[in-house]
């Protein structure tokens, strides 16, 4: 079995920092302290 923890993310970043492309993707999930995005 294959399981994909970011739901199809394809950009992630650290909670800590606001990449300029974040607002203009969707949120897929959190792990720990990293935002997934597709």
């Amino acid at each position: 079995v294959k399981l994909n923890l970011t739901k199809g993310a394809t950009h992630y970043h650290a909670n800590y920092v606001r990449p300029y492309w974040a607002e203009s993707l969707i949120r897929t999930t959190t792990i720990n302290n990293h935002i997934f995005y597709k």
